[in-house]
């Protein structure tokens, strides 16, 4: 089996960009799944690492993880690898929440929405059942509207005709015609006038640090 070695302990020390919000927010999808990387069996593992630290760098977390758990599969004891794996699975588990409620209504299209003078809660309700019936009962939107007089009556009405148009969009456009802010958390989509939301909570920024210096940088065969 061909070893790996780095050419110099800082290629492994250098600084991982980017911020992981973004990446959080905008690139990495749990329901995406590891892609098939057999085609390259017959590469080394110096390769299935370069190629995981490649993809790493472009922010493509499957890809990557899928070359380094074959790395590690064959050098469990490479100190790097098993580095990056374990800043993947950060990732995973702080886009979770909102991957599974925001991912969901920007995965789920719509086919048809006509309505006029109607009440944002009786939209709610429409995108509720819709998205259950789309997805089979896999995903079913949870919604809150804040800031409404709803015991004296208050109703904020829209009208809206659109076809085709994900959920997360047609949610955003129902929400701006009925002077609402939206917000998504790990239970549901929170609706309420601007300014009566506190702040979103934003993921904790973390540099990806690459394997600290002094690691060992050879990849052997146990």
């Amino acid at each position: 089996m061909d070893n790996l070695k780095s050419t110099s302990t800082s290629t492994c020390a250098s600084t991982l960009r980017g911020k992981v919000a973004a990446v959080v927010l905008g690139v990495f999808s749990l329901a995406a799944g590891a892609p098939d990387v057999s085609a390259e069996d017959k590469g080394s593992p110096r390769d299935w690492y370069q190629k995981g630290r490649e993809a790493y760098y472009r922010n493509d977390f499957n890809t990557a993880k899928a070359y380094f758990s074959k790395v590690i599969k064959v050098a469990p004891t490479h100190g790097p690898t098993a580095h990056y794996l374990a800043e993947i699975a950060k990732i995973e588990k702080r886009s979770a929440a909102t991957d599974n409620m925001q991912g969901w209504a920007a995965r789920v299209v719509i086919p048809s929405l006509d309505v006029e003078d109607a009440g944002i809660n009786d939209v709610l309700t429409f995108f509720r059942v819709k998205a259950k019936e789309l997805t089979g009962g896999r995903f079913q939107p949870n919604f809150i509207v804040h800031g409404l007089d709803q015991a004296a009556g208050e109703q904020r009405t829209i009208t809206l005709k659109l076809t085709n148009v994900p959920l997360d969009q047609l949610i955003k456009h129902a929400a701006n015609l009925a002077g609402l802010a939206v917000r998504y958390e790990e239970h549901a989509i929170i609706l309420a006038p601007p300014g009566t939301l506190p702040p979103a909570q934003e993921p904790v920024a973390e540099s990806r640090k690459s394997p600290a210096r002094g690691q060992a940088n050879a990849i052997t065969k146990e």
